[in-house]
């Protein structure tokens, strides 16, 4: 048996993620470990340290008593967490409203624990809503975590270093939508030890190993080849493809690394390896793509097999592939393995000899590089580059390379004991049953996230082996003139003038008695847009913070605009601004540009001082003069009608003096459009010309500032 019984890995949901293309991996989970110098808030853009959030602690967990436990038992394998069921909802937190999102908040803190990792079960998260975890003295943020990554409302955390959890939800407004949502905490892991970073298996195989990148071919073959991880050990399995090439998510392994362990807790990370021949290195973590959960569809201890089915469905992405297999040709005259030995990075063997047959086993003797503990269900390529077989065990090693390894025979996994659950078949040649079949890349559609008002050719890359119809649609179809379906691999898009929106391509493969396959693309159409979220209201000398909506359709360049009675500046979706000393208005605006134009959005701040009464608000001093309240009362302002489409009329109401005052309309750029100088204490400004829209009024008397906000309708 060549399956690891080591202790469980760290399990880091990973696949490349920035921070500007929020919605392009929305199956997948990122965990990063921030440097001293990096900051949360540069990836959780709502996060604020000075937010009270209730902690809940969890019941104490004896783990001397625990460890003797094991010891009296007799436990093999090395423990490295204590699983403790729990019970926690969504009550059991904070829900905290602002202008236009909700936040819900919650600490979970489990004393001395090393490390801790939870699960979510029964959780369903509101539309768009986003989750993060994240430690902030060891440093770990685990995030973005959307609706789409539960399966069936569970799923379960990476490991986070330290005894505290923040579990952090954002929930935009959405019109039409309710804030409902079911949070139940299940279980959490009390880690008795930390991990690293990266992967703690790094390194541990034998030296006579050859990284996989060193041999230039084999490239679809290695791109289906993954690590499993579960919670005893670590074994390798393979996508494989079946006869509809539907990019059904099959894994083949081995039956000893499934037959004891629950396999919708697995772990499936692809592209763990090293990224040069020599010096051995391995992938970061923000380059893994990894799966979480699976079902068993056929087991059969004759050949120790298993055929998995991935829980999540395969984006269209570079990176993945779908081995190829032979059920006929099972002798060849040389042999080609490709594993994770130990858990290490991504390896490959090579037998130069015909392969032996031993009853229902190939019996390999390596020539170059070996098979080691975690290689377990491993993929055995004949000379064709289908395989031929996976992994059950042996005793070859570096120090024993004249030892044999045995793969169990696919020809006979094909039928297997006889029945659906128990052979190959039914998954894999239900439609023709083929003798053969070649190995596949995940198609993808090449062309251009964006358009403009010029058309755009889009091109369906497939190498499938299997013979398909190609047709393709684009919807909503009211953004492109009449051509929006087709048949054929090409797709010529033409937007209409001054369309703007999201636009998804859908190129459908057809074949009989096989299930359509969709292959999709979003595509934003025009200037961008977005939404932006954010604190709208501030007591004197607070700090605020205001975010783009990481869930808008499209990000581009963005520059950020911050005035009136605030002061800040942004970076990258985030702004971070500060009340002056004066209550009155200020504005966040946030310009964002592609190709197509410019589209600026802003979110209005009303700055008080939360020790004053209702009477003594929207004043500013320019100078550092004492503020004299009586002032502020007599030179205060109204403004009405407050939307108005024609005109509006400023009342200084509680003026005295007829005092010279100079007024200023300003746009949500913060460009002054109109100036008027007056004495008197009301007059009307005519605004019937001005575009609909947000605006502030800008009086200043004898050296003090007021700020009102106006609505041109």
């Amino acid at each position: 048996m060549k399956g690891t019984r080591q202790s469980f890995r760290m399990i880091s949901l990973i696949f490349a993620l920035i921070i500007s293309i929020f919605l392009s991996v929305k199956a997948q989970v990122i965990t990063r470990v921030l440097t001293p110098d990096d900051k949360i808030e540069k990836y959780i853009p709502w996060y604020n340290p000075n937010r009270k959030i209730p902690i809940v602690e969890t019941p104490f967990v004896d783990v001397a008593k625990v460890l003797e436990q094991d010891r009296i038992t007799n436990r093999k394998m090395p423990r490295i967490a204590i699983k403790q069921d729990i019970n926690y909802t969504e009550r059991d937190g904070k829900i905290t409203e602002y202008s236009n999102y909700f936040l819900w908040e919650m600490v979970l803190h489990s004393e001395n624990a090393k490390s801790m990792s939870i699960r979510f079960d029964n959780t369903f998260l509101p539309k768009k809503a986003i989750m993060f975890l994240y430690n902030e003295e060891t440093r770990f943020v685990v995030g973005p975590i959307t609706r789409l990554v539960f399966q069936n409302g569970t799923f379960r955390s990476d490991y986070l270093n330290g005894e505290k959890i923040n579990i952090s939800i954002f929930i935009p407004k959405l019109k039409h939508q309710n804030l409902n949502q079911s949070i139940y905490i299940s279980s959490f892991d009390y880690g008795i030890f930390q991990f690293k970073l990266y992967d703690n298996d790094f390194n541990t195989s034998g030296p006579c190993n050859i990284n996989f990148v060193c041999d230039g071919g084999w490239q679809c073959q290695g791109e289906s080849v993954c690590k499993i991880i579960h919670s005893n050990g670590i074994c390798t399995g393979a996508l494989i493809n079946n006869d509809c090439c539907d990019l059904t998510p099959y894994i083949l392994t081995a039956n000893h690394c499934t037959n004891i362990f629950p396999v919708d807790d697995y772990v499936f990370r692809f592209n763990y390896q090293s990224p040069d021949c020599t010096p051995n290195g391995e992938t970061p973590p923000t380059q893994w793509i990894v799966y979480f959960g699976s079902e068993l569809k056929a087991s059969w201890s004759g050949t120790d097999f298993s055929l998995l089915e991935l829980s999540q469905e395969l984006k269209a992405i570079d990176g993945i592939s779908f081995s190829g297999w032979d059920k006929i040709n099972f002798l060849t005259p040389n042999s080609v393995c490709i594993h994770h030995p130990h858990g290490d990075v991504k390896k490959i063997s090579y037998d130069n000899d015909p392969n032996n047959i031993n009853g229902n086993y190939h019996e390999i003797v390596w020539d170059a590089g070996t098979a080691e503990g975690g290689s377990s269900g491993a993929p055995l390529y004949n000379n064709q580059e289908r395989i031929i077989g996976q992994l059950s065990g042996g005793q070859a090693s570096c120090t024993n390379i004249d030892s044999s390894d045995f793969f169990g025979r696919f020809d006979l996994s094909w039928e297997g004991n006889g029945t659906n659950t128990t052979r190959l078949r039914d998954w894999l040649g239900a439609s023709t049953n083929p003798n053969t079949m070649d190995c596949m890349k995940n198609p993808y559609i090449q062309g251009s996230n964006e358009i403009c008002e010029e058309s755009e050719l889009y091109i369906l890359h497939n190498n499938m082996p299997c013979s398909k119809k190609v047709t393709w649609q684009v919807e909503p179809t009211n953004l492109f003139y009449d051509e929006t379906n087709g048949d054929g691999n090409f797709a010529q898009l033409n937007p209409k003038p001054n369309a703007q929106g999201q636009a998804t391509l859908t190129f459908t493969l057809s074949s009989p008695n096989c299930n359509d396959i969709f292959i999709t693309k979003d595509i934003w159409i025009g200037k961008p847009d977005f939404d932006i979220f954010g604190d709208d209201y501030l007591c004197l000398n607070d700090f605020g913070f205001a975010f783009i909506d990481p869930f808008s359709t499209y990000i581009g360049d963005i520059q950020w605009s911050i005035g009136g009675a605030i002061s800040g500046s942004g970076t990258g979706i985030k702004a971070k601004y500060r009340s002056e000393r004066q209550p009155g208005w200020g504005w966040v605006c946030a310009s964002m540009t592609n190709s197509c134009g410019t589209t600026t959005k802003c979110l209005w701040v009303q700055v008080e001082d939360c020790d004053w009464g209702k009477g003594d608000k929207g004043f500013k001093k320019e100078n550092n003069e004492n503020i004299n309240l009586n002032f502020i009362k007599e030179n205060n302002f109204l403004i009405y009608p407050n939307p108005s489409s024609n005109e509006i009329i400023l009342n200084f109401q509680n003026q005295k003096n007829k005092t010279s005052k100079e007024i200023q309309i300003i746009n949500v750029n913060g460009v002054i459009i109109k100036s008027i100088l007056s004495s008197d204490n009301q007059f009307k400004i005519k605004v019937n010309l001005l575009p609909e829209g947000i605006y502030i009024i800008k009086c200043k008397v004898a050296g003090n500032i007021f700020y009102k906000k106006f609505i041109k309708s």
